[in-house]
């Protein structure tokens, strides 16, 4: 597997995504929500980042999972932990995703866009992520077997990234903190395969 580093400011992150879907037959697209601990209830860190996940991305949202890692991040201490949203990842979605953030830095928590973070794609029942990021470290990944000829991509010289995911369907791990996370249940209940379009 090679490892390809990716220019966050520069990319085309819609070609990033077409190249994900041509090349490596990607059907999963990975996004975090960041929640904060108040007074041991979890709560959204950015309700205008959740809505913007739900806006954009509610017809294709697979399940959502509260997590500790996911590719590229490992809290040291998991006190609080992320959203990981898994959505179904065919063109319609990576047009939606590259119109609303058309490089890689446009995908975090922040202004101005206020979209969610981490974009990660891959394919299921795959062995590795395709495309990984750490968008608040301005760090993205092709993890590929496959040649890259793409503007602001160039092989990596950093051999751990392939480290920094979990063997995990999502490639994240499971929270397993002790905060009231009845609010956020209930999000995440609303949004169970099934519950709005079986895709």
């Amino acid at each position: 597997m090679h490892c390809y580093d990716i220019d966050v400011q520069k990319a085309d992150f819609g070609k990033l995504l077409e190249w994900c879907l041509v090349k490596e037959g990607a059907d999963r697209m990975l996004l975090i929500i960041h929640l904060y601990n108040e007074a041991g209830t979890l709560q959204l860190a950015c309700a205008r980042q959740y809505r913007n996940l739900l806006k954009l991305f509610g017809d294709y949202i697979l399940g959502m999972k509260l997590v500790s890692a996911w590719p590229g991040t490992q809290r040291l201490r998991p006190i609080t932990p992320s959203l990981a949203c898994l959505l179904h990842f065919d063109p319609t979605v990576a047009r939606i995703a590259a119109q609303a953030g058309p490089r890689v830095a446009d995908w975090i928590g922040s202004r101005p866009k206020f979209l969610p973070e981490d974009p990660c794609v891959f394919r299921s029942n795959h062995g590795n992520p395709t495309l990984m990021s750490v968008t608040h470290e301005q760090g993205a990944w092709l993890l590929t077997d496959k040649s890259v000829h793409l503007k602001a991509v160039r092989t990596s010289k950093d051999d751990d990234v392939g480290k920094f995911f979990f063997q995990d369907k999502w490639f994240c791990r499971r929270w397993r903190g002790s905060a009231e996370t009845e609010n956020i249940e209930k999000e995440i209940r609303k949004w169970q395969p099934g519950a709005k379009r079986r895709l």
